[in-house]
């Protein structure tokens, strides 16, 4: 590896470790700078997907509110320029309610790859993959709940969702 390569390794280490002490102490403005101003979250699994700094913050706000003990316990990471790969397990309790859903009371663990895509020392997003009928069945939610749920978060804050949706700051035209 490169000393260039190392580097960049390095940088996107620090940058990540700071993104993730700031989400798990709550401090999503500061989680904020950390990212870029066209940052994005996105869970494939459920179609959900938040782009910039607003929408990324409310993302951290309901799942951070949802899940306040959400941890990704790594396995491993990989990197490519511009890239972090991390797999491990992820667990958390659905103590609040999330994307409009109840709170359950229950808890999850199963495994989670988070991709963290990185530009000029930020994070310019976070794609996780899960599998979501694993994620409903320990979270006793039906998987259909979750998508309708997932989809109306995702075309409030972009306009119309991956199902055609529309949002609720929207206006059919």
């Amino acid at each position: 590896m490169s000393s260039a390569a190392v580097g960049d390794l390095a940088r996107m280490l620090a940058v990540l470790d700071e993104h993730s002490r700031l989400e798990h102490a709550f401090d999503f403005e500061a989680t904020m700078q950390t990212m870029t101003a066209d940052c994005c979250q996105h869970h494939p699994s459920i179609a959900l997907r938040t782009d910039g700094k607003p929408a990324c913050t409310r993302h951290y706000e309901e799942i951070f509110g949802a899940f306040p003990d959400f941890m990704l316990d790594q396995d491993g990471i990989a990197s490519a320029p511009g890239n972090l790969v991390a797999w491990g397990s992820l667990s958390a309790t659905m103590t609040g309610p999330w994307l409009g859903i109840d709170a359950t009371g229950h808890s999850l663990e199963l495994p989670l790859v988070a991709i963290i895509e990185f530009r000029d020392d930020r994070v310019v997003g976070e794609t996780l993959h899960y599998d979501s009928a694993t994620w409903c069945r320990q979270l006793s939610l039906r998987h259909d709940q979750l998508l309708d749920a997932s989809a109306r978060f995702t075309a409030s804050w972009s306009g119309v969702s991956e199902y055609g949706s529309l949002g609720p700051e929207t206006s059919a035209r």
